[in-house]
């Protein structure tokens, strides 16, 4: 009698998982086997033929590694569901090329450090492309940003809802938009 055949898994490592690692000397493929599987169904499991001269062109830049991570994030953050969207006569919005291109391409910012709003070397908000819309602050902000002012504040506030709420005085409906009703004698 032969003994039974052991499962790989007690023969040593599995291979079917070790593309997950490294991208060894094909790092097109490493990327290419980390696309996901909705997306690579809609492609018919055929590489669309931009793709591969946009990975080498971006391995210039980033990592395999990066290039996936960029992949996933971009997958789980925006095209996933993409995939399904239809217009008003019931024709797909996104071509699966359109959504695959668009998953490996480089964000528009001209920063090469930069990858989709945030520093690869930190994680800090970009400072081409992620600028906030308005950046004012009032020349007090430094004055009245302490938590003393904020206990203040609080307890003005508290005390306005609840003298309005003992009194039965209904709050100053000619207040200006955001404006804290305050403590008036009448």
């Amino acid at each position: 009698m032969h003994p039974l055949p052991q499962p790989a898994a007690r023969r040593g490592v599995c291979h079917c998982q070790q593309w997950k690692q490294s991208p060894g000397n094909d790092p097109i493929r490493f990327i290419m086997q980390g696309f996901p599987q909705p997306l690579l169904q809609a492609l018919g499991h055929r590489v669309p033929r931009t793709l591969p001269d946009i990975l080498f062109e971006e391995l210039k830049h980033r990592t395999a590694a990066q290039l996936l991570d960029r992949i996933e994030r971009r997958w789980s953050n925006r095209w996933s569901h993409a995939i399904h969207e239809r217009d008003e006569e019931n024709r797909r919005r996104w071509a699966p090329q359109e959504i695959a291109e668009a998953l490996v391409r480089p964000s528009s910012c001209s920063n090469r450090a930069c990858e989709d709003g945030y520093l690869l070397a930190d994680g800090a908000p970009c400072p081409y492309c992620r600028r906030p819309a308005h950046r004012f602050v009032p020349a007090t902000a430094e004055a009245i940003s302490t938590s003393e002012h904020a206990r203040a504040t609080a307890a003005q506030i508290r005390q306005a809802l609840i003298s309005n709420r003992s009194t039965g005085k209904k709050p100053n409906r000619g207040a200006p938009s955001g404006a804290w009703p305050t403590s008036s004698t009448d």
